[in-house]
């Protein structure tokens, strides 16, 4: 299936973020970017085929979920400083 610009268009828009490009050729082409939650780190880009099926986007917010996922959590620290028979502080 050939996708239109006002397609890919769509697929940015529902994850919030504002295409640049114009025109679209082929998915290999790369695509120009702003993400609406980092708008002060300006244009990014990504070839499509990566973003349709790989599921990548903006840089930033990649690292925001890196980030949250290696955070231990305050009660998890609690437990395992319990469990080691220490007092948490």
């Amino acid at each position: 299936m050939k996708f239109t610009i006002e397609d890919i268009r769509k697929q940015f828009n529902e994850r919030h973020y504002i295409l640049l490009d114009e025109e679209y050729i082929n998915q290999r082409q790369t695509m120009h970017f702003i993400c609406e939650k980092h708008k002060e780190y300006g244009e990014q880009t990504i070839v499509y085929a990566n973003f349709k099926y790989k599921h990548n986007g903006c840089h930033f917010c990649a690292q925001e979920k890196f980030q949250e996922k290696q955070r231990t959590s305050v009660e998890e620290v609690k437990r395992l400083t319990e469990e080691k028979g220490l007092i948490f502080v």
